[in-house]
């Protein structure tokens, strides 16, 4: 008959008597006032509600924040809006003005700024200031009328402004031409 295989704890116990190895670790006294376990905070039940509190009142904070982010930051009041309207009527006149002085790059330009303040006030569609007329124009909620006849002037203004072609009044006639649509748009969206 053959014997059993013997225990691998009984093996390990001999090896280690045989070898006179140590079999515990030392303890080290830690240096005075070293605590490792039972972590407690002992605070006063004062600090300790005012944390609460503050901690509270910032998760409802936050949640508020949050939630009137879905509310249109471009709402207008009344007197808000006529003062919108008069520099509405400003810019295009600025514009105009530009093109009289035979300015068309500047007065596309403002045209396009126009553009985009007007796409705003219609909350058509949330416009952060720092995006880009491109951006603008992916974000922008207009009718495909309205969206062709923006990406018509951003093109034209990229050409002129950016690309540093010269503009000539057809262009400038053109873009004008485009923002009346975009205008139109407008309306007929809200």
């Amino acid at each position: 008959m053959s014997a059993s295989p013997p225990d691998p704890n009984t093996l390990a116990t001999r090896a280690l008597t045989h070898l006179d190895a140590q079999r515990d670790l030392p303890l080290i006294p830690l240096p005075a006032g070293w605590h490792l376990g039972d972590w407690t905070l002992n605070l006063p039940d004062v600090i300790l509600i005012a944390v609460l509190t503050l901690c509270a009142g910032i998760l409802v904070y936050t949640a508020l924040r949050l939630r009137r982010r879905g509310a249109d930051p471009w709402d207008m009041r009344a007197g808000e809006a006529d003062a919108a309207h008069a520099h509405a009527q400003a810019n295009l006149q600025r514009a105009e003005d530009f093109a009289a002085a035979g300015d068309y790059m500047e007065a596309m330009h403002e045209l396009l700024l126009q553009c985009v303040a007007d796409v705003r006030a219609a909350r058509a569609g949330r416009l952060d200031e720092s995006l880009t007329s491109r951006e603008i124009l992916q974000r922008a909620e207009l009718p495909p009328s309205g969206a062709d006849a923006l990406a018509d002037i951003i093109s034209r203004v990229e050409w002129t402004y950016f690309g540093r072609r010269p503009a000539d009044m057809l262009h400038w006639q053109e873009c004008r031409a485009r923002f009346d649509q975009v205008r139109g748009a407008l309306a007929a969206h809200a």
